[in-house]
């Protein structure tokens, strides 16, 4: 499993995260670097899987037209980087811009602008597609852009809206916003590794075995378990530095909190191992030592971001920056 490449890659991530948080500026630069890469995976899954469909769509048809119809060669590393930048370079710029403010209006704004400028170059991609082009074909290329947008870009952006929001966190070595962040970060990053580390040990019962034989019960329980064993922990001691993780938040909503992170987490692990199964492979890249690509590191903090947020904005403890 690469556990020591797991804790020497944690032991120099878990720093540079610190200091990434105290910079806005730095913060958002390495939201970008992130989103973009993470995007670049997702398309390099994507392809492989509307490869699939474009042979077994060719392969089952019985008329020449489509059996004369050669699968197109799978797409190498410079050509995705390509069509990642020009395909979602705009998107991407659109987020960033609108979630700075840290107000949700804007913020939901520029979601629904980057959606539109997705489904656009999507459509216009599909429109490029010479005669012939399996309609299934078609129709996955456009769903897997869509959800990829959806799930690596107005997901993760959920971060930055945190980051940028007010939020009754105690405002020590970090403001209310950063704390609140790197509170759901922890939380999810918990959740992963509770999962793993349970599930691993214990493992015996198998939670989802279409998806993933490796995913357990005792890897579920593992994920909620450690995220609210660590906010017990975070309440129980009294210094500066666990401060801002834990912020103005009462233990029972806190633990409320954990809970919501780690279904959340669990849900966006089984996301990714779906669509790693429909690409025909075991991660994602190869990226990060000891856990594989980008979004095999983050795909429990896609959909773990949006829900720390509104579930915080709704018990009150988030809201909109000051202007």
């Amino acid at each position: 499993m690469g556990w020591t490449k797991r804790f020497l890659t944690g032991f120099v991530a878990i720093p540079s995260l610190f200091v990434i948080l105290n910079s806005p500026f730095l913060f958002i630069a390495f939201g970008i670097c992130v989103v973009f890469w993470a995007l670049y995976e997702w398309e390099t899954l994507a392809a492989r899987i509307v490869d699939g469909v474009r042979v077994s769509a060719a392969t089952s048809k019985k008329d020449d037209s489509a059996a004369a119809l050669p699968p197109p060669p799978s797409p190498g590393r410079r050509p995705i980087l390509a069509s990642v930048l020009l395909t979602h370079g705009v998107a991407i710029g659109i987020m960033a811009v609108g979630t700075w403010s840290g107000v949700y209006a804007t913020f939901g704004a520029s979601v629904a602008a980057a959606m539109l400028c997705t489904v656009v170059g999507a459509l216009r991609d599909a429109v490029r597609r010479p005669a012939g082009e399996p309609p299934l074909a078609l129709a996955c290329a456009l769903m897997l852009r869509v959800t990829g947008v959806a799930f690596c870009l107005c997901s993760t952006a959920h971060g930055l809206l945190l980051y940028r929001s007010g939020a009754s966190y105690e405002k020590t070595w970090l403001t209310g916003g950063q704390g609140a962040c790197l509170g759901a970060i922890l939380l999810a990053f918990q959740a992963d590794n509770g999962a793993l580390f349970l599930g691993s040990a214990l493992g015996s019962r198998a939670f989802a075995k279409a998806i993933s034989p490796r995913k357990t019960w005792e890897g579920v329980a593992g994920a909620f378990l450690l995220p609210m064993l660590t906010v017990r922990l975070l309440h129980a001691v009294e210094h500066p530095a666990v401060a801002p993780l834990r912020g103005d938040v009462p233990l029972t909503s806190h633990l409320a909190l954990a809970a919501a992170v780690a279904f959340a987490s669990v849900a966006g692990d089984l996301t990714m191992s779906v669509v790693k199964r429909a690409a025909a492979l075991s991660d994602s890249g190869s990226l990060i030592p000891g856990h594989g690509g980008l979004l095999d590191r983050l795909d429990s903090l896609m959909l773990a971001l949006p829900v720390a947020y509104y579930v915080m904005r709704g018990a009150g403890y988030a809201f909109d920056a000051a202007p």
